[in-house]
């Protein structure tokens, strides 16, 4: 077996559970550090995707199916159903040769983590700043910010593009669809996590970077008699 291949092989198993490690990291810091934020994303990572996943694949294809006419529709929307193409292998309908990818769950996942955390660089980046921080360190929260948020971005593109190209398992539709309901889903998420007196939650770990001089109150001090001299 060649080098090439093995590097193939290895690269769509590690794609296959991404979106679960994505899931575990934020149950997990979300459970240790009390993270409101990464417990809501976490809520919606095991409900609200599935489910719109689902339902986006069920009304396209039956969209599908009425325009189909002489050329078929379906296959802008199917790849071969395999293990390698499904997020959980032990669920694979081996009885259909065709899965409908519009988007795929591990698709929807991977626009939703990664919408969820732009959205959060984009409100640390607009929060205003508290009165008397220092201008010079506002100025780099936004720049790093500003360059978190490109490189999230520019991760989510390589993502994409892998997993089309090295992995076989989506149709640029389906990549199309999902980037068009699902990417809208996790910025709404995050505003929800807001909602839920999340607001000051920093997955990037920045906003501390605002915090004017007088925030950080100096350690507590007692007088002590010492006597006369």
């Amino acid at each position: 077996m060649s080098f090439a291949k093995n590097l193939r092989i290895m690269i769509q198993q590690s794609f296959l559970s991404l979106p679960l490690l994505f899931i575990g990291w934020s149950l997990f810091l979300g459970s240790l550090q009390g993270n409101i934020g990464l417990l809501v994303l976490f809520l919606g990572q095991i409900t609200v995707v599935p489910l719109t996943a689902l339902l986006s694949n069920g009304v396209l294809e039956f969209i599908l199916k009425k325009l189909e006419g002489s050329t078929p529709l379906l296959p802008w929307i199917q790849t071969a159903n395999s293990d390698v193409c499904n997020l959980v292998p032990g669920m694979t309908d081996y009885g259909n040769p065709f899965a409908s990818v519009a988007p795929s769950i591990w698709m929807a996942q991977i626009v939703f983590f990664f919408s969820f955390l732009i959205t959060n660089g984009y409100s640390v980046y607009t929060m205003k700043a508290p009165e008397g921080a220092d201008p010079e360190k506002v100025e780099r929260r936004k720049s790093q910010t500003l360059l978190s948020m490109i490189l999230t971005s520019a991760l989510l593109l390589v993502f994409i593009l892998l997993r089309k190209f090295l992995v076989g398992c989506e149709t640029w539709l389906g990549i199309f669809v999902a980037l068009l309901t699902i990417g809208p889903l996790g910025m709404g998420w995050y505003q929800l996590a807001r909602a839920c007196s999340a607001k000051d939650s920093d997955i990037f770990g920045i906003v501390q970077k605002i915090l004017p001089d007088a925030a950080q109150q100096p350690p507590p001090t007692t007088c002590v008699y010492t006597g006369a001299k």
